[in-house]
């Protein structure tokens, strides 16, 4: 099983994210912020 996180950005700046960092800047790469997904 492997940490993963999902994100897109765009123009405007609007950041999404399927498991968010919750960081006053916008980043994508926080480890401990990722989710567990399971493909079964």
């Amino acid at each position: 099983m492997r940490g993963c996180n999902f994100w897109q950005g765009r123009s405007p700046r609007l950041y999404l994210a399927w498991s968010p960092t919750r960081t006053p800047k916008p980043n994508f790469h926080v480890p401990d912020a990722f989710g567990t997904l399971v493909l079964e």
